[in-house]
């Protein structure tokens, strides 16, 4: 809210993005797919954080960068853009 009010009182060129999870070569090792992998790669039981059924759009971050790119050289000032892959997934899913 705070960008939009700037960027709408001060008439400013820009926009904002809102992007589904990334996923990139070395990620975080506490998020849901890095959990997967080295439990799969250590071939330990792999435990799923409550009912599994968190869903998430997962993208990896060559994609968003790409979009990031496209907004910037070709978006329209003081607009949203959303980006995702349509490729949502529950934890449960992931894990199994």
């Amino acid at each position: 809210m705070l960008v939009r009010a700037y960027l709408s009182h001060l008439r400013a060129a820009g926009g904002i993005t809102n992007c589904s999870k990334q996923l990139r070569a070395v990620s975080v090792s506490g998020k849901v797919i890095p959990v997967v992998i080295q439990s799969v790669l250590s071939r330990s039981r792999c435990r799923c954080s409550g009912d599994g059924m968190n869903v998430r759009d997962w993208l990896y971050v060559r994609g968003p960068a790409e979009a990031l790119w496209q907004v910037f050289t070709r978006g329209k000032d003081r607009r949203d853009y959303n980006i995702g892959g349509h490729n949502e997934w529950a934890n449960l899913r992931i894990v199994d």
